[in-house]
């Protein structure tokens, strides 16, 4: 899908009303992780997986980060 295509700006429509009808700020998030691994998707299948690997490893690796404030510095 190319971001000049008819077809991405109703998928783009689809998301920002999906987007805008959830009152939450974590049923937006969701809304936008679902989107972005469904257009990775429709693109490649493998690019979702490398997404997915880059969510999975910022989320650890905050996660480490709150628990040892002090010593963040050494993540960078």
């Amino acid at each position: 899908m190319s971001f000049i295509s008819f077809t991405f700006y109703i998928y783009l429509g689809i998301v920002l009303i999906v987007y805008w009808s959830q009152s939450k700020k974590i049923g937006q998030n969701l809304v936008l992780l679902v989107a972005s691994f469904g257009f990775y998707s429709l693109i490649d299948w493998r690019f979702s997986v490398f997404l997915g690997l880059a969510i999975l490893v910022d989320y650890f690796l905050i996660k480490k980060m709150q628990q040892d404030p002090e010593n963040k510095q050494k993540f960078f």
